[in-house]
């Protein structure tokens, strides 16, 4: 069976955040945007980050539109 994909902005997911850990929406902007930092700099650094059951993230180079 294919697996269904949802696509989210990101102010979905710091909405998602905010009500799930019951913080405002301006703290859960803060910590979004700090975990989205983390990755961005561990793939800048390495090309790759595999985070333990969840995912593994790797950088792929396009052509420019």
């Amino acid at each position: 069976m294919a697996k269904a994909t949802s696509r989210v902005g990101k102010k979905d997911l710091i909405s998602n955040v905010a009500g799930a850990a019951e913080l405002t929406k301006e703290n859960a902007k803060k910590m979004v945007n700090t975990v989205l930092e983390g990755i961005f700099t561990i793939l800048k650094q390495s090309g790759k980050l595999q985070l333990v059951n969840f995912g593994t993230f790797t950088v792929k180079k396009t052509k420019e539109r």
